[in-house]
């Protein structure tokens, strides 16, 4: 008890240190209420109490008092940080934070078994492996979801949307990612960030450079679900698109001094027209080059408001080998606004086509089935045949629209025999679902390699207007 009763004495002292006197009187009184507690404790307390676990339980309450990302970290959970980083572990492929008071997931990693599942963005996590989740930190949590390759953990999940529970047994993984994807369609360039690593720009000058060989007009850089990566690799990514010396992000500590300021350094790779997709996934390093490219007002921002995660974390040691995490700083715009807490708003506001578990069954059965694509060799063959019975009536102006596939293909006449034929399938499907499900198969067919496109036009309602938006801003360029 005196060794540990010394070492609130000599905290004391160091508060006097770091503090100074003008602080001094404030934080004595309250370390000798705090001294005057655990005395209380050690004296009265009914059962044996160790020193040790109480002062790691004062330490883990203060550090709850600030901010989710600022915890405390055991000399045990230490060990564990330096193995998984030194070494392989499995995750679930999803990230994780605490908004609203509520673990959530942030955004499910591309090609992840979370992915694969279903889970979404904004997605919340209610129990993991039947344990609440309501007094979990940040770090407990993530612990829990990670574990040794091909092991379990059960998640019980709560969606806005559908106003339910739903358990996901997922089957842990290495999670490797690749960070940018693309293809070219209709004279744009589509490329997907998933996340920001220390390859991720010179990826990004190599897919932009291999689709400019492709003559894309423009580029729509797809942010949507990303929960960020390094500082260093957002800059450099901004770089690509902004003219040397612009003004990236700012990195601002307590009383908003300026930690480091950020610039573009290099001659800037592309002037073409951009549009940058954002969701509630978008957090980080995300909103870093969103916000510098919304800013500077070199691309629009098409979605939904980001994530809003823009603060630094450092780890501090202590003597014992436990550590603290501390928020230490927070990122602001070119404008000078806190990412944090708030997010990057879109200048244009688009949301995502949400599907209930029925419809997406529905879905996913229609498509497995390949009933759309069956029909649409179907309708072909009628429309060769027709074609064949009157040589000239296509060439006419009214000939052409009723032989166009893509015309005759949704016809209303015809969908409602394609309906009629999966209902004695024993499928119920919507009009307007059997619509997205024949002009994604149309689309599919324009890909010289269906097997590798990447995106899905017919039901991605935010990439519709961001294509739009592209285009009006490429027809601007060039007129």
């Amino acid at each position: 008890m005196k060794k540990g009763l010394l070492s609130i004495l000599l905290t004391l002292m160091v508060f006097t240190i770091v503090f100074g006197d003008d602080a001094k009187t404030d934080y004595d009184k309250n370390l000798k209420r705090f001294y005057e507690a655990v005395s209380f404790i050690k004296k009265y307390y009914v059962n044996d109490s160790k020193f040790e676990t109480m002062m790691n339980s004062a330490i883990k309450g203060m550090m709850a008092g600030l901010d989710v990302h600022s915890t405390y970290m055991t000399k045990k959970q230490m060990e564990d940080l330096q193995r998984d980083t030194n070494g392989k572990y499995g995750g679930v492929g999803m990230v994780v934070s605490i908004k609203d008071n509520i673990l959530t997931c942030i955004s499910p990693m591309e090609d992840s078994p979370s992915f694969k599942l279903g889970i979404k963005a904004g997605d919340k996590i209610v129990r993991i492996n039947g344990m609440d989740t309501a007094k979990m930190t940040l770090d407990e949590a993530v612990s829990k979801l990670r574990g040794k390759p091909h092991t379990s953990v059960t998640i019980t999940m709560f969606r806005d949307s559908d106003k339910s529970l739903k358990d996901y047994t997922i089957i842990r993984e290495i999670i490797k990612l690749k960070s940018v994807k693309y293809q070219d369609y209709e004279n744009i360039g589509y490329i997907r960030i998933s996340d920001f690593k220390a390859t991720t720009a010179t990826d990004l000058k190599k897919a932009m450079a291999v689709l400019n060989k492709k003559k894309v007009k423009g580029f729509i850089l797809d942010l949507r679900g990303n929960p960020g990566g390094l500082l260093s690799s957002a800059v450099n990514v901004s770089n690509l698109f902004l003219s040397k010396g612009t003004k990236i992000v700012s990195v601002k500590g307590r009383n908003s001094q300026i930690f480091e300021e950020y610039k573009a350094q290099r001659k800037q790779y592309t002037d073409k027209p951009v549009v940058v997709l954002i969701n509630e996934g978008s957090a980080s390093a995300s909103e870093i080059v969103s916000g510098a490219l919304k800013d500077n007002h070199r691309a629009l921002l098409i979605g939904e408001r980001s994530f809003g995660k823009g603060s630094v974390q450092r780890l501090f040691p202590l003597s014992d080998g436990s550590a603290i995490k501390l928020t230490i700083a927070k990122y602001y715009t070119p404008s000078d606004i806190c990412i944090h807490g708030l997010g990057i708003e879109p200048d244009i506001v688009s949301h995502e086509r949400m599907f209930t578990n029925e419809e997406s069954k529905m879905i996913n059965k229609i498509r497995n089935g390949k009933f759309i694509s069956d029909y649409i060799d179907e309708t072909q063959k009628q429309l060769d045949g027709l074609k064949r019975a009157s040589s000239t009536f296509e060439k006419t102006a009214e000939g052409f629209n009723k032989h166009n596939l893509n015309t005759y293909v949704n016809n209303p006449t015809n969908v409602e025999t394609l309906k009629n034929k999966l209902s004695a399938n024993e499928i119920i499907a919507s009009r307007p679902i059997l619509y997205l499900l024949i002009n994604e198969e149309l689309f599919n067919r324009t890909m010289k390699d269906p097997d590798k496109n990447i995106i899905n036009p017919a039901f991605d309602t935010q990439l519709q207007t961001a294509s739009s938006a592209l285009k009006t801003a490429i027809w601007e360029k060039e007129k």
